[in-house]
């Protein structure tokens, strides 16, 4: 016959395995009376697809292919807030264009990481601010007015009007 130490059950006594109610998260549908899990991870696009629809509705009644508009400054603040490491290339070039490859290798990149929080902040500013007529008449904040305006013809410098950088003798 074996020893009963105290406190603890005989070894050879066996407690049945009782599930608890995480064990069914945990692993749905590995037994009979385990329920399937909550599918949780369905809902997400759903939720995706009306905050989209809440910001549009929110956008107001304007009309959306107005040149300033509350859609369009919707848009432009997802434009500045998804896209907003594009300013620093595009200051790169920008300063480039108007100075010289070594100051767009240097004060270029500087300028861009700062213009790259600032187009990021301000994206958020005119996503929060989209119903509200701020700045006056929907105009642009930053300019350019979106991020990959940086690189188009119509933002680029005048050769003749760039300054050549001195020269050292």
């Amino acid at each position: 016959m074996q020893e009963r130490r105290r406190g603890f059950p005989p070894m050879s006594i066996a407690r049945p395995w009782r599930a608890s109610p995480l064990d069914r998260i945990a692993r749905p549908g590995t037994g009979k009376d385990q329920a399937a899990a909550p599918r949780v991870a369905s809902c997400l696009p759903w939720g995706w697809a009306l905050s989209v629809m809440l910001c549009l509705a929110l956008a107001g009644p304007g009309v959306a292919d107005a040149k300033d508009s509350s859609a369009r400054k919707l848009g432009r603040g997802f434009a500045n807030l998804g896209l907003g490491v594009i300013a620093l290339p595009g200051e790169v070039v920008e300063t480039t264009r108007e100075k010289g490859p070594f100051m767009g290798a240097t004060w270029g990149v500087v300028k861009g990481v700062g213009m790259t929080v600032v187009t990021e902040l301000v994206g958020v500013w005119e996503i929060v601010t989209c119903p509200f007529q701020f700045p006056p008449d929907w105009k642009p904040i930053l300019s350019p007015e979106f991020p990959w305006q940086h690189f188009q013809a119509d933002q680029r410098v005048d050769p003749a009007r760039r300054t050549p950088p001195p020269r050292v003798r």
